[in-house]
């Protein structure tokens, strides 16, 4: 794909508090999402900023506007409503988070999680809770990091 640009880049759901002494400490911000690591395929078409980039949750997440096969985001900012004016800075600081915080189970591509989100709560969040488990944690993605290097002949 001459002239696209790949990133990958992980998504952390919580707050950094760097006030802290020892270490920074991820304080849980209000969702079902809070404390999961997500590893993000970013691809900048050719002519990005005009046309918006595509996102693609690498490791599972259970959430109504991404698919869980694919991680493909269904998300209006990042389709028919771009505008040159966003950046990345925006996708990951505003458009991953809200999107995360506030899922539209009404233009959904996970079917399952929509209905759950809409009609059993207790059981999305015990579910969305199981994938952050089973994909979603700093030490999986420390061991992805470390085999990537490992592989790719890095430090």
């Amino acid at each position: 794909m001459d002239g696209h640009v790949f990133l990958r880049l992980c998504l952390i759901i919580a707050v950094v508090n760097v006030a802290s002494q020892d270490k920074p400490i991820l304080i849980d911000i209000g969702t079902a999402y809070d404390g999961g690591v997500w590893d993000v395929h970013v691809v900048l078409p050719e002519n990005y900023p005009f046309k918006s980039p595509t996102i693609e949750f690498i490791n599972p997440i259970f959430h109504p506007n991404v698919r869980t096969e694919t991680g493909s985001v269904c998300l209006d900012v990042l389709g028919k409503n771009w505008s040159p004016l966003y950046d990345l800075y925006n996708v990951f600081e505003s458009f991953l988070p809200q999107l995360l915080t506030y899922p539209n189970p009404f233009d959904p591509l996970n079917a399952e999680a929509a209905n759950l989100f809409l009609f059993d709560q207790t059981s999305f969040i015990k579910t969305v809770k199981m994938f952050i488990e089973k994909y979603a944690t700093v030490e999986m993605l420390k061991r992805k990091v470390k085999v990537y290097y490992e592989t790719a002949g890095g430090a």
